[in-house]
């Protein structure tokens, strides 16, 4: 019964997200199920669907696609390159108690994943919004392997782990982080202000943690700057959020 009770629901609110009662049960006639509408309501209000229907998210987002094929260009040289990112989903207030967001009656599910780019295969996690700690964060990457992700996942600390096992990173910088300049700490955004020639590629110690790295900027024509100025503060106006959190 779990089998054709899901294959109903995945079938009709695949065909239509907005489904009614009435089109759910026309979906379960295929899949051989007869129900009526208030039987079908009957069990989607059961604890035992909803647990049910859980268990199944989670063991969906489990499936790995791998592709074999070889690479012959750059990244062939890195053993294993992986991409980490993470995206977020606003749910209705009634799963607030599962899926917490960050106000309150707020539901919001996280999905956070690791792809292995060069094989297709990824590590996937389901959190609320309100986590701020991504269990895949300190995933344990091969040696000699390249890890990129964005700046939400810019960590001083992580970043030093995976100096100790060997593997290489890239990350956008935050304009306030702190590089330092002989025994001064000056923000990026000013120490860029200062340096000459329009690329910069130079070893620097970041933050309070002094940590070697290696930074690489390059200088934007004025009218790119501009545009991406001004699109800046239209989202911060949208977002209400301060600019200099856009800025790196």
């Amino acid at each position: 019964m779990g089998a054709s009770f899901a294959q109903s629901l995945v079938f009709g609110w695949q065909a239509n997200p907005k489904a009614s009662l009435e089109e759910l049960c026309q979906s379960a006639r295929v899949c051989d199920v007869e129900i009526s509408p208030q039987g079908l309501q009957e069990r989607l209000n059961s604890q035992q669907a909803n647990a049910f229907l859980q268990q199944l998210l989670l063991k969906g987002v489990t499936y790995m696609v791998q592709n074999q094929c070889e690479r012959e260009d750059l990244l062939a040289s890195f053993n294993g390159v992986y991409l980490q990112d993470s995206s977020q989903v606003e749910l209705p207030s009634c799963f607030q108690t599962i899926w917490q967001g960050q106000s309150k009656n707020q539901a919001v599910l996280k999905l956070q994943t690791v792809l292995d780019y060069q094989h297709g295969c990824f590590d996937l996690t389901l959190a609320s919004g309100r986590d701020h700690v991504c269990p895949l964060q300190t995933v344990t990457l091969p040696k000699e392997s390249l890890r990129l992700a964005d700046f939400g996942y810019f960590k001083v600390k992580v970043f030093a782990e995976l100096n100790e096992q060997g593997v290489w990173w890239v990350s956008r910088v935050p304009a306030r982080s702190g590089i330092w300049q002989g025994e001064q700490v000056i923000h990026v955004a000013n120490w860029l202000k200062e340096q000459q020639g329009d690329c910069i590629d130079q070893p620097i110690e970041l933050t309070a943690q002094r940590l070697p790295c290696r930074l690489l900027a390059i200088r934007v024509p004025d009218e790119v700057a501009k545009e991406e100025k001004t699109g800046t503060q239209s989202r911060t106006q949208t977002e209400k959020q301060p600019t200099q959190a856009r800025d790196a």
